[in-house]
């Protein structure tokens, strides 16, 4: 995957995707996996499903006591979303483990994984990430959308010149 974004943050989250990619979710096409602006209509902005998105999201925070004069550290929100159709009855224990394995592969890929997420395309200046659990079934997609959707979010620190 080529970067082409210009801002810190934008180079991030499509490094993001790019490692997604490469962790080859079983059952994901990778082209169903993408760098999308949140709506509130999962079936204009997902893609797929099956489908992971990822979003630039929230707001970024900064220390006062973290950096120098000549650096400071910022930490990067990039949300993902996880959504699959997912046939009645909802207790079908395929589809739950299946996105249940989703989810624990994103995050295992992410989390702490900065050097790879690096080699995917972020900016030097990345050093950490962190994972911020989300809401693993959201109950209202599957009554508007029959969809299983889960969301998490990470925070890509990055130590950047002033």
């Amino acid at each position: 995957m080529t970067i082409i974004g210009n801002a810190e943050h934008t180079k991030i989250a499509e490094a993001v995707v790019q490692r997604i990619q490469d962790l080859n979710l079983t059952g994901m096409s990778l082209s169903r996996i993408a760098l999308r602006v949140l709506d509130e209509d999962l079936t204009t902005c997902l893609p797929g499903p099956p489908g992971v998105m990822v979003i630039v999201a929230g707001a970024e925070r900064v220390s006062h006591t973290e950096g120098s004069n000549k650096s400071k550290i910022i930490h990067y929100p990039i949300g993902v979303v996880i959504g699959a159709k997912c046939p009645p009855p909802i207790e079908a224990l395929v589809e739950i483990d299946r996105n249940l394995q989703w989810r624990q592969d994103v995050r295992n890929g992410l989390w702490h994984k900065s050097a790879e997420l690096v080699a995917a395309g972020a900016p030097v200046t990345v050093f950490d990430i962190e994972w911020e659990p989300g809401r693993i079934f959201i109950p209202a997609s599957w009554k508007k959308l029959n969809m299983w959707v889960g969301a998490m979010a990470f925070r890509v620190s990055s130590k950047e010149a002033i």
